[in-house]
C-alpha cells in the first residue's frame, strides 16, 4: 500500500487499518508533505510500515518499497 497520510474523507492510517483487516501485515508506505515529525504517529514505525517525507527522489521511494517487500 502506498498512500498519503492526509487525504479527504479518510486518513492513510485509516485506509491501512481497513485493508489490514482483510490482509494482516500488509506493508504500507506512508508519504506526507508535513514537516512536523510529531504529526507522524509511532505506529508508522512498525516493521510492516515505512514513511517518506515529500519531496522524495525516485531512488528513495524504490529503496523504501524494496525494504518493505523484504520484510513482508
Amino acid at each position: 500500500l502506498l498512500t498519503d497520510i492526509v487525504m479527504p474523507g479518510m486518513t492513510g492510517h485509516e485506509l491501512a487499518q481497513t485493508l489490514r483487516q482483510q490482509r494482516p501485515g500488509l506493508p504500507a508506505l506512508f508519504i506526507s508533505g508535513y514537516a512536523d515529525t510529531d504529526f507522524i504517529p509511532s505506529r508508522v514505525r512498525d516493521t510492516s510500515t515505512a514513511f517518506l517525507q515529500k519531496p522524495f527522489t525516485q531512488s528513495e521511494i524504490i529503496i523504501a518499497i524494496e525494504s518493505l517487500m523484504r520484510r513482508y
